[in-house]
Protein backbone atom coordinates (compact mmCIF):
# COMPACT_ATOMS: atom_id res chain seq x y z
CA UNK A 1 0.00 0.00 0.00
CA UNK A 2 0.76 3.28 0.84
CA UNK A 3 4.08 2.16 3.28
CA UNK A 4 5.83 0.51 0.14
CA UNK A 5 6.02 4.31 -1.28
CA UNK A 6 6.52 5.52 1.80
CA UNK A 7 9.76 4.03 3.18
CA UNK A 8 11.40 4.24 -0.21
CA UNK A 9 13.70 7.36 -0.34
CA UNK A 10 15.85 9.35 -2.73
CA UNK A 11 19.54 9.97 -3.18
CA UNK A 12 21.82 12.24 -4.98
CA UNK A 13 24.29 10.20 -7.16
CA UNK A 14 27.73 12.07 -8.42
CA UNK A 15 29.49 11.02 -11.19
CA UNK A 16 32.57 13.13 -12.01
CA UNK A 17 32.88 13.52 -16.16
CA UNK A 18 35.68 15.83 -16.33
CA UNK A 19 39.31 16.03 -14.49
CA UNK A 20 41.29 19.18 -15.54
CA UNK A 21 38.93 19.70 -18.93
CA UNK A 22 39.93 15.84 -19.87
CA UNK A 23 37.08 13.58 -20.07
CA UNK A 24 36.88 10.29 -18.41
CA UNK A 25 34.47 7.45 -17.51
CA UNK A 26 32.63 7.67 -14.25
CA UNK A 27 33.78 5.30 -11.68
CA UNK A 28 31.79 4.13 -8.84
CA UNK A 29 33.93 4.89 -5.19
CA UNK A 30 32.77 3.85 -2.24
CA UNK A 31 32.74 6.95 -0.16
CA UNK A 32 35.72 7.13 2.27
CA UNK A 33 34.26 7.11 6.13
CA UNK A 34 34.62 5.32 9.21
CA UNK A 35 33.51 1.88 9.67
CA UNK A 36 29.98 2.38 11.17
CA UNK A 37 29.26 1.68 14.63
CA UNK A 38 27.52 -1.07 16.10
CA UNK A 39 24.90 1.24 17.37
CA UNK A 40 24.51 2.68 14.13
CA UNK A 41 23.65 -0.53 12.43
CA UNK A 42 20.92 -1.40 15.03
CA UNK A 43 19.88 1.93 14.97
CA UNK A 44 18.69 1.54 11.18
CA UNK A 45 17.52 -2.08 12.28
CA UNK A 46 15.06 -0.19 14.54
CA UNK A 47 14.50 1.75 11.71
CA UNK A 48 13.63 -0.80 9.33
CA UNK A 49 11.73 -2.71 12.16
CA UNK A 50 9.22 0.25 12.70
CA UNK A 51 9.18 0.78 9.29
CA UNK A 52 7.71 -2.65 8.44
CA UNK A 53 5.11 -2.51 11.62
CA UNK A 54 3.66 0.77 10.73
CA UNK A 55 3.22 -1.00 7.08
CA UNK A 56 1.64 -3.51 8.26
CA UNK A 57 -0.85 -1.58 10.53
CA UNK A 58 -0.97 1.48 8.24
CA UNK A 59 -0.29 3.52 10.72
CA UNK A 60 0.41 7.41 9.38
CA UNK A 61 1.50 8.80 12.46
CA UNK A 62 4.19 5.97 13.05
CA UNK A 63 5.37 6.44 9.23
CA UNK A 64 5.26 10.32 9.72
CA UNK A 65 7.72 9.87 12.80
CA UNK A 66 10.31 7.67 10.49
CA UNK A 67 11.32 11.29 8.39
CA UNK A 68 12.62 14.25 8.95
CA UNK A 69 10.93 17.18 9.28
CA UNK A 70 12.50 18.45 5.43
CA UNK A 71 12.01 15.22 3.87
CA UNK A 72 12.19 14.67 0.40
CA UNK A 73 10.17 12.06 -1.36
CA UNK A 74 10.54 11.40 -5.05
CA UNK A 75 7.79 8.91 -6.25
CA UNK A 76 7.40 7.97 -9.94
CA UNK A 77 5.44 10.00 -11.92
CA UNK A 78 4.93 12.63 -9.83
CA UNK A 79 6.03 15.93 -8.20
CA UNK A 80 8.42 16.24 -5.07
CA UNK A 81 6.79 15.86 -2.22
CA UNK A 82 8.61 18.32 0.59
CA UNK A 83 8.38 18.37 4.63
CA UNK A 84 6.20 16.79 6.78
CA UNK A 85 3.17 18.00 6.08
CA UNK A 86 2.95 17.47 2.63
CA UNK A 87 4.26 13.92 3.06
CA UNK A 88 1.10 13.45 5.68
CA UNK A 89 -0.88 14.88 2.66
CA UNK A 90 0.30 12.62 -0.02
CA UNK A 91 0.51 9.06 3.00
CA UNK A 92 -3.16 9.88 4.02
CA UNK A 93 -4.39 9.75 0.34
CA UNK A 94 -2.70 6.45 0.10
CA UNK A 95 -4.49 5.16 2.96
CA UNK A 96 -8.07 6.67 1.92
CA UNK A 97 -7.31 4.94 -1.62
CA UNK A 98 -6.23 1.56 0.35
CA UNK A 99 -8.61 1.70 3.37
CA UNK A 100 -10.59 -1.73 2.61
CA UNK A 101 -7.34 -3.36 1.79
CA UNK A 102 -5.46 -5.53 3.95
CA UNK A 103 -1.81 -5.57 4.16
CA UNK A 104 -0.89 -9.31 4.34
CA UNK A 105 3.13 -8.90 3.76
CA UNK A 106 5.86 -6.47 3.59
CA UNK A 107 9.24 -6.79 3.64
CA UNK A 108 12.91 -4.59 3.17
CA UNK A 109 15.60 -6.05 1.55
CA UNK A 110 18.62 -3.75 1.60
CA UNK A 111 21.28 -5.10 -0.59
CA UNK A 112 23.68 -1.99 0.61
CA UNK A 113 23.97 0.15 3.41
CA UNK A 114 26.88 2.82 3.27
CA UNK A 115 27.57 5.33 6.27
CA UNK A 116 28.79 8.80 5.66
CA UNK A 117 29.02 10.41 9.11
CA UNK A 118 25.75 11.46 10.30
CA UNK A 119 23.84 10.12 7.19
CA UNK A 120 23.37 6.60 5.24
CA UNK A 121 21.99 6.00 1.86
CA UNK A 122 20.57 2.71 1.02
CA UNK A 123 19.32 0.85 -1.64
CA UNK A 124 17.17 -2.71 -2.47
CA UNK A 125 13.72 -3.90 -2.20
CA UNK A 126 10.59 -3.65 -0.95
CA UNK A 127 8.36 -5.96 -1.36
CA UNK A 128 4.18 -6.30 -0.45
CA UNK A 129 1.20 -8.30 -0.34
CA UNK A 130 -2.11 -6.98 -0.09
CA UNK A 131 -5.85 -8.16 -0.17
CA UNK A 132 -8.73 -6.21 -1.35
CA UNK A 133 -12.19 -6.35 -0.51
CA UNK A 134 -13.04 -8.68 -3.74
CA UNK A 135 -10.54 -10.11 -5.75
CA UNK A 136 -7.27 -11.73 -5.50
CA UNK A 137 -4.28 -10.69 -4.06
CA UNK A 138 -2.07 -7.97 -4.95
CA UNK A 139 1.16 -8.43 -4.90
CA UNK A 140 4.55 -6.26 -6.16
CA UNK A 141 7.89 -4.81 -5.56
CA UNK A 142 9.99 -1.73 -5.91
CA UNK A 143 13.48 -0.68 -6.20
CA UNK A 144 14.12 1.72 -3.51
CA UNK A 145 17.02 4.47 -3.12
CA UNK A 146 17.64 6.65 0.04
CA UNK A 147 19.03 8.91 2.21
CA UNK A 148 18.82 8.18 6.03
CA UNK A 149 19.97 10.47 8.59
CA UNK A 150 21.28 10.22 12.31
CA UNK A 151 19.25 13.46 13.98
CA UNK A 152 20.22 15.12 17.20
CA UNK A 153 18.25 12.07 19.56
CA UNK A 154 20.20 9.62 18.01
CA UNK A 155 17.78 7.49 15.91
CA UNK A 156 18.21 7.63 12.33
CA UNK A 157 15.17 8.90 9.90
CA UNK A 158 14.27 8.58 5.99
CA UNK A 159 15.73 12.17 4.34
CA UNK A 160 15.18 11.33 1.17
CA UNK A 161 13.04 8.48 -0.98
CA UNK A 162 12.85 7.31 -4.45
CA UNK A 163 11.75 4.06 -6.23
CA UNK A 164 10.83 2.41 -8.92
CA UNK A 165 8.88 -0.54 -10.09
CA UNK A 166 10.89 -3.51 -9.95
CA UNK A 167 10.60 -5.83 -12.38
CA UNK A 168 8.75 -9.21 -12.40
CA UNK A 169 10.42 -12.16 -10.31
CA UNK A 170 13.19 -14.19 -12.67
CA UNK A 171 13.30 -10.74 -14.63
Amino acid sequence: MFAWRLPLAAVALILTGAVLGAQKHPVHRRPQSAVPKQQDREGIETLQKREITASMGFDVDALLDLWTDDGVLLPPHHQPIVGKAALKHFVEGERQQYANHDMLAYNEQWDEVMFVGEYAYQWGTVSYRLKPPTGREIEGAVRALRILKREEDGAWRVARAMWNEAPPAGK
